[in-house]
């Protein structure tokens, strides 16, 4: 894949024709100029990307070949031929047409039409560019297998016991032995009430 000749990158505002200070008229001989002098240009960027795609082995530089070319013969084909009857009409009309084609509405027409041709240029200076670099897009970037990411193992902490207070200790075995023996003192106290007589008993 050597042929391809996009060695300078086209600038499209370097095809239009100087302006002539107050004199030239923007009418439809105007802009033919214009019109002719894009055409060529987009030919030839066609021809030159159809002579590489020949030799074209690679099948994503193929399909980006095919892409642009058919960009620039398909804005020949319509846009460009549209605006060069729309030109031709503007100049060949009388001041009796219903719809006249004026030279503000040619204006507004071309610089539609020259986002579409800067749009086949810059892909063909692209072109130009991925052909210097072996067809391989500049961010393609190939990155290694990744291994899988080490766990961190976090061991549990385990609630260190809490210390006891020796007085807080002490009072809580002073209440648990005062408990204790009020209900000894209880049981002791029911049993006496139980062996008791009963005074009434021996009332006749």
């Amino acid at each position: 894949m050597e042929n391809l000749q996009v060695t300078d990158e086209v600038d499209a505002t370097a095809q239009k024709p100087e302006k002539i200070d107050g004199e030239e008229i923007k009418d439809g001989h105007y802009f033919l100029k214009l019109h002719s002098n894009q055409v060529q240009t987009l030919e030839n960027l066609a021809e030159m990307v159809e002579k590489e795609l020949l030799g074209c082995e690679n099948e994503e530089a193929c399909g980006i070949l095919r892409a642009a070319s058919g960009k620039a013969r398909l804005l020949v084909a319509q846009k460009l031929n549209q605006f060069k009857g729309l030109c031709l009409k503007n100049i060949e009309q009388s001041s009796s047409d219903d719809f006249p084609t004026t030279n503000e509405d040619l204006a507004g027409f071309w610089d539609m039409v020259m986002i579409q041709v800067e749009d086949v240029i810059s892909e063909c200076n692209k072109i130009k560019k991925l052909k210097n670099n072996n067809w391989k897009q500049e961010d393609d970037k190939t990155d290694g297998p990744k291994g899988p990411t080490p766990k961190v193992s976090v061991s549990a902490k385990k609630a260190a016991p809490k210390k006891t207070d020796p007085k807080a200790k002490e009072a809580s075995r002073a209440r648990d032995e005062a408990r204790r023996k009020l209900i000894e003192e209880k049981r002791k106290a029911m049993k006496s009430n139980q062996t008791q007589p009963n005074p009434d008993m021996f009332v006749v």
